[in-house]
């Protein structure tokens, strides 16, 4: 039940998906805004079935009695999950591919604010849902959302990576056509840029821990990537240059200094969201907390009970994921609003992008420090990590200054050709 639940949500979420974005690009002019609708409707009650088979599956393997108000809760939570999450995307699409500005101007606006409003609530009601199902949870959790045997299947960590990837995309996608590129440009993009961060990823990693995980192994060690091991840094340095390498040649049209400002900030919301892999995978933690002191308690059940030391369940591990998850979701919007819109004149195209260095920079700086040792990248703990932090941080301050050193001498030239 509960594998049929999770595989069943899975394919109507991600189907519906998939069918807006086909739609979008023009390639399903058969459906009708009022085919979309109803084909809306039907996955949302598809994926309301499945959150209450995956839940009522999990109460079954554990055992535990369910009370009344327990299987309220559960079946309330689906619901209001459901609702939400298809009501916040097809407010989206409405305002955006079926009301005209013109016409709808009222309507849009309304669209507008109750979509940024249960964007937010989708957060909310994801953890109450898994609160409603947090009794009947083993601790930590399984690795893999799909489980084949003998150890292998589809896991969360790759799951939540993917998410990342393409929430990165379509935020980018949206901004490359608001600026009159069209859609679908970046798309090829993902299918290059995505895996070439993956290896870049890997190769960071491998040279970091060479002493520590892999001298003396066969060398087949360095290809296993499922056993685990990626560093951010490598990803988003050959990721992007893949990214920006294929731009440059297949899209001469669109500025390459525009696509950098529009899809690098970006990258911090999906390592945000790629960090719940490390959540399911109980790693990138911190020093040993009292699950009873504050602002620890007020985690939902499920975060503290999967955090929680093995010898002593009156303490947790500090959940740095989170820490620097909220950091980088804060981060990308301080890039992308209070700098892209608030200081918009002082800018010159590239700031952003080179802003996403400066920015992840300082967060991997103040939090590499409070990480457990065992997941200090490097023979030399803390120093090798707060060095590639700074290496980040100054990187973005020196191509800052160039920019701006560049755009002023371009400006001057100019006006001295002008006089002339």
């Amino acid at each position: 039940m509960k594998l049929a639940g999770i595989i069943l949500l899975l394919v109507s979420v991600v189907g519906f998906f998939f069918l807006l974005n086909y739609k979008r690009k023009g390639k399903l002019e058969q459906l009708t805004n009022k085919h979309i609708l109803i084909i809306a409707g039907v996955s949302a009650a598809v994926s309301f079935v499945s959150l209450m088979l995956a839940a009522f599956g999990i109460r079954n393997e554990s055992g535990i009695s369910l009370s009344a108000g327990r299987a309220v809760f559960i079946v309330s939570m689906s619901l209001l999950l459901t609702l939400d999450l298809y009501y916040f995307v097809m407010a989206i699409w409405h305002r955006k591919y079926v009301l005209d500005e013109e016409n709808f101007k009222k309507l849009r606006k309304i669209l507008y604010i109750t979509s940024i409003i249960s964007g937010v609530m989708l957060i909310a009601f994801v953890t109450l849902y898994l609160e409603s199902i947090a009794p009947f949870l083993s601790y930590p959790f399984n690795k893999l959302i799909i489980d084949f045997g003998k150890e292998k299947g589809v896991t969360y960590y790759a799951v939540f990576i993917i998410i990342g990837a393409l929430t990165t995309y379509f935020i980018s996608d949206y901004f490359v056509a608001k600026a009159g590129y069209g859609h679908g440009k970046l798309e090829n993009c993902l299918y290059l840029a995505f895996p070439a961060g993956i290896v870049g990823g890997r190769i960071w990693y491998v040279i970091a821990e060479w002493e520590k995980e892999f001298a003396g192994y066969e060398f087949s060690k360095v290809f296993r990537i499922w056993e685990g091991g990626l560093a951010i840094q490598g990803g988003v340095i050959l990721g992007a240059a893949v990214g920006i390498a294929y731009m440059m040649w297949k899209h001469k049209d669109i500025p390459i200094m525009f696509l950098i400002d529009t899809i690098v900030p970006g990258i911090l919301l999906a390592q945000a969201i790629g960090r719940w892999g490390n959540f399911m995978n109980v790693e990138v933690y911190g020093a040993p907390v009292s699950v009873n002191s504050f602002p620890w308690l007020m985690l939902p059940t499920w975060v503290k009970n999967q955090m929680l030391l093995d010898n002593d369940p009156t303490k947790m591990y500090m959940p740095l994921f989170l820490i620097e998850g909220i950091f980088n979701v804060a981060g990308y919007f301080l890039i992308a609003y209070g700098v892209g819109r608030g200081l918009k004149k002082y800018l010159v195209p590239g700031d952003q992008g080179l802003l996403y260095l400066v920015v992840y920079g300082f967060i991997r700086f103040f939090l590499e420090p409070l990480r457990d040792p065992k997941f200090i990248m490097g023979s030399d703990s803390v120093m090798k990590s707060k060095i590639m932090a700074v290496v980040f941080i100054v990187a973005g301050i020196l191509g800052i200054v160039a920019l701006h050193v560049i755009d002023y001498l371009k400006k001057k030239k100019k006006n001295e050709q002008a006089a002339a």
